[in-house]
């Protein structure tokens, strides 16, 4: 071994209490007072930390993971929370053009009749244009969603 691992032997001591003093005193209990005896407890506390580093990298790549895929969830719910309102966008002009049907057999067809066919055909292509401009904007959403996953 060429590297000196413990330094040039000069160490301030009093900063690494409360360190060396327990250190000092498992070895005068334990009998440890020959090189070869306090290596081995040093040996034991190395594998030790290595231990705990390797599970302090793997806890940390764990995270790391849990980050992403959290992301990757917030996205989509985002995205499922847009297609959601867009959808009930939808049903809402769907429903105009029911509830515009629905006027329409309950007029009474002697008296207010032209009207009535107006309002219903107003309602009709308003509701109609309004499904064609959603169906747009839903494709242009799809072609930005394809070029995003790019």
């Amino acid at each position: 071994m060429t590297e000196t691992l413990y330094g040039n032997g000069y160490f301030a001591l009093a900063d690494l209490e409360p360190y060396y003093s327990r250190h000092v005193s498992a070895m005068t209990t334990e009998g440890l007072r020959h090189k070869s005896s306090i290596a081995g407890e040093l040996a034991v506390r190395d594998r030790m930390i290595a231990e705990l580093d390797a599970a302090k990298r793997a806890a940390h790549s764990t995270i790391a993971t849990l980050l992403e895929s959290l992301a990757r969830a917030e996205k989509e719910r985002d995205q499922l929370g847009s297609m959601c309102a867009a959808y009930e966008e939808k049903f809402k002009m769907q429903r105009e053009i029911v509830c515009a049907a629905q006027d329409w057999r309950k007029v009474d067809r002697t008296t207010d009749a032209p009207h009535a066919l107006l309002r219903l055909l107003d309602a009709l292509a308003a509701a109609v244009d309004a499904l064609d401009k959603w169906e747009k904007d839903r494709a242009k959403e799809r072609e930005h969603g394809t070029d995003d996953e790019r």
